[in-house]
């Protein structure tokens, strides 16, 4: 078995601490805004209307080509300052 020996000038505390550094960063949440927000005056008018969740999801499929589900829209809605219905 080979001895191993540590190089020269080799700082193992700075080396560490970068590697948590790095770790730490890594373990951030990335945000980003949501793909539905750009239609959202759209989608609060439309479920003002009487449009379910699912009409909001087909509809930005046909119209805009965005696939999302239902509950992603209702979760966004639902997210937005004053909007709190839950009815599907």
């Amino acid at each position: 078995m080979t001895k191993s020996t540590v190089a020269p000038g080799f700082d193992a505390e700075g080396a560490l601490q970068r590697v948590r550094e790095k770790r730490e960063l890594s373990k951030r949440r990335r945000w980003r805004p949501s793909k539905v927000a750009r239609y959202r005056a759209e989608l609060v008018a439309m479920r003002k209307a009487g449009a379910s969740y699912n009409d909001l999801a087909v509809w930005l499929h046909m119209q805009h080509r965005l696939r999302v589900s239902a509950t992603t829209i209702m979760r966004y809605l639902a997210s937005l300052p004053g909007e709190h219905s839950h009815e599907g």
